[in-house]
């Protein structure tokens, strides 16, 4: 909010900072893991969360009894006393950035990314940049001088922008605004590309291609996309049995509809609306 006052004798202009998400964030380590070979974390059991970002390599995820795949370019988050762990896939080097960080509002910040101890991990976009912070502030992290903490810090808040930034709602054009319009309005059908390029009077491929362009996935992905996000307020705010979800978005096979919902958020359906039942 801006105030701003003008006369004869002065000028005045002052803005209120929201400091909501800023107030009380620490940084207590960074660190570095390089090419390691069938490396394995236990159980995290810090009272600090633990991020991490992944430059090279595949692991497999625990959270309870479920399961799922890390990747190269994603960013993962082990929340404090969380029984998460991980194992890397065998005879591949794994190399991996990390700083672990403790305050009140960390929480929230992550849930601005959608990160969330049900879905810990992100894709990262600008994964040069994001790789370039954590080196940041891994090197100016190794001098104890209260410039260079300062200088930390100013770094993971320069983090936490530039993921946000990513998370920022995009302009599209007028095509794939309308098709997200169409597919979101037939949430509830089995829809395919063909179907919403002939919505939008275009040619498939290239429909596809300009799509894929604009959104960074394919129109596939993003109907499975919506359809999923769905299912997840569907899961979090009704009590719909699991398989009956699936069917109100279009899924005519629940194995299918589950391993997808698997592959997206992370978890399965049964376990997801199991934790967010806690």
């Amino acid at each position: 909010m801006k105030y701003s006052t003008k006369s004869i004798m002065n000028t005045f202009y002052e803005n209120t900072i929201n400091n909501t998400y800023l107030n009380d964030l620490k940084l207590h380590r960074s660190g570095i893991r390089e090419k390691s070979i069938n490396h394995s974390y236990p159980p995290y059991s810090m009272n600090y969360f633990l991020i991490n970002y992944i430059s090279e390599g595949e692991a497999v995820f625990s959270l309870d009894d479920e399961k799922f795949i890390l990747k190269k370019h994603q960013l993962y988050v082990m929340y404090p006393n969380s029984g998460m762990s991980y194992i890397t896939k065998p005879n591949v080097p794994w190399t991996i950035h990390w700083i672990i960080i403790s305050g009140e509002q960390i929480s929230r910040l992550l849930c601005e990314l959608n990160i969330t101890p049900q879905k810990p991990a992100m894709n990262v976009k600008n994964h040069q940049v994001i790789q370039m912070l954590f080196q940041e502030i891994f090197t100016t992290s190794q001098n104890s001088n209260y410039s260079d903490s300062i200088k930390c810090m100013e770094l993971v808040y320069k983090l936490f922008r530039k993921l946000l930034e990513e998370k920022q709602t995009k302009v599209y054009s007028s095509y794939v605004n309308s098709a997200f319009d169409f597919i979101k309005l037939h949430i509830d059908k089995k829809i395919t590309t063909k179907d919403v390029a002939s919505h939008v009077c275009l040619n498939s491929n290239y429909f596809s291609k300009l799509f894929k362009m604009e959104v960074g996935i394919t129109p596939t992905d993003a109907i499975n996309q919506v359809k999923i996000e769905y299912a997840q307020q569907l899961l979090d705010n009704t009590r719909i049995p699991i398989g009956d979800v699936g069917k109100a978005l279009g899924f005519s096979d629940q194995l299918y509809f589950s391993k997808l919902f698997k592959k997206q958020v992370g978890l399965s359906p049964k376990t997801y609306r199991k934790l967010k039942d806690i």
